[in-house]
């Protein structure tokens, strides 16, 4: 293999008493496509952050080119051609398309001694490189008028423009379809082809496979397994996820029961969700599958009309749907989270009037659902969530579920559960 375009060599960090990272290797070589996978909590965004000049190692050293290197910041990293697109999208929503993209590096013209942004090539600039996503809106428009994956393609279009030496990606594909999917990995191969080195972070292990001419596997912060292109499949790396053989899960179905939910939340297509019922809403970008989910959720832009058990209501807002069992899990974590608070406190928030007894909050029994909750959905142990009423670490992607999806315990019926997971699953 050729020298290597950035390594990591022996980093460890630390944030308070959590150990995200313990003496991880990890490098890439440019025209080199290597994947990070792990569990929830494993320290793979830890690692692109430092790698990205976000934070800084308590150990070990970074290499750009073989040469030791500090970043202070991310503009550090940007100079020296890192780029990276983060799983919380950078964009200003006030700024046209064509403005985002540019920001940072704005062309300008000059009039004399005035410079000035020169915003006919910012919009052709813009044009071309979303041209190569496939991706044609109007280069004016605000990014606030677009879906989460439409806003996807724009950051990932900024990245592009930079063309830069290390391309970093954190879960690319979270929200995008096949066909953007497609796009993605046909711009990366040409990337690579280029000599460009790309870091790919993702939770889907089928496109790792496809993807990847090498893979890292992270398990609690340390380095579990490192193969090339062909020597591995997603069972194996399921497998050095966890620490253990994966195994096969047994399908099996239930026979349907009573209608939960009955609406129209566009006025067109009617849904249906019944007792033990999983039901899939799918559609292009833009096909308005995001709209209808808001609906039934209180979220829309206009009210929606429901029939809950048979029970029609109008459902203006979320605390409508909450009170008769729905929950929703948001496709973008930003609108489901408080990101710079713990994950305890994201997960007793929606339940603090259940823990309230005559004006005082019972800690105890928010530390019961606590960890209740995170031996539920397998939220990593090793974060500190016990520190203090607003202590612990701050919340990451693997918090949405069980924030979105707990009940009040005085709710915890069986129809509050049932009428939870569809609205969930359906996001």
């Amino acid at each position: 293999m050729t020298r290597p375009a950035i390594s990591a060599e022996g980093v460890g960090k630390r944030f308070g008493a959590t150990v995200a990272l313990d003496g991880v290797d990890f490098d890439v070589a440019l025209g080199e496509i290597h994947a990070a996978v792990g569990e929830n909590g494993a320290g793979k965004s830890t690692l692109i952050r430092i790698l990205g000049g976000v934070h800084r190692p308590d150990r070990g050293v970074i290499r750009l080119d073989g040469k030791e290197c500090h970043f202070a910041s991310p503009r550090d990293a940007i100079a020296a051609g890192i780029v990276t697109i983060p799983q919380d999208l950078r964009l200003v929503p006030a700024l046209s398309i064509a403005e985002n993209i540019a920001l940072g590096d704005l062309p300008v013209r000059r009039l004399g001694p005035l410079t000035m942004v020169d915003r006919a090539r910012m919009r052709e600039e813009a044009r071309e490189v979303l041209a190569q996503l496939d991706f044609h809106p109007d280069p004016r428009a605000k990014a606030a008028s677009l879906g989460f994956a439409e806003r996807q393609l724009v950051a990932i279009a900024k990245a592009l423009r930079r063309r830069s030496r290390v391309f970093i990606l954190d879960e690319p594909t979270a929200a995008l379809e096949k066909r953007e999917i497609e796009r993605l990995f046909s711009v990366l191969t040409r990337m690579k082809r280029q000599g460009t080195a790309v870091i790919y972070i993702s939770h889907r292990l089928d496109e790792v496979v496809a993807i990847a001419d090498r893979c890292t596997v992270l398990r609690d912060g340390r380095v579990a397994a490192v193969a090339a292109r062909g020597t591995f499949a997603v069972n194996d790396l399921v497998g050095a996820m966890i620490g253990r053989l994966a195994q096969g899960a047994v399908a099996f179905s239930l026979p349907a029961g009573e209608p939960l939910l009955e609406a129209q939340p566009e006025g067109v297509a009617t849904v249906c969700v019944r007792e033990r019922e999983v039901v899939g809403l799918a559609g292009l970008l833009g096909s308005g599958a995001d709209r209808m989910i808001r609906g039934l959720f209180g979220a829309g832009s206009e009210p929606t009309m429901v029939a809950a058990r048979g029970d029609k209501r109008r459902f203006a807002s979320p605390a409508d749907a909450i009170a008769v069992g729905i929950g929703m899990v948001p496709g973008e974590r930003a609108l489901g989270l408080i990101m710079n608070q713990s994950v305890r406190d994201n997960i007793l928030l929606p339940n603090l009037d259940a823990l309230t007894r005559i004006g005082w909050l019972d800690r105890d029994a928010g530390d019961r659902l606590v960890a209740e909750v995170m031996e539920l959905v397998a939220i990593s142990r090793r974060r500190s969530w016990r520190n203090g009423w607003r202590g612990g670490s701050p919340c990451s992607s693997s918090m949405s579920p069980p924030k979105a999806s707990m009940s009040p315990p005085r709710r915890r019926s069986t129809r509050s559960s049932a009428m939870s997971s569809p609205a969930a699953v359906a996001r």
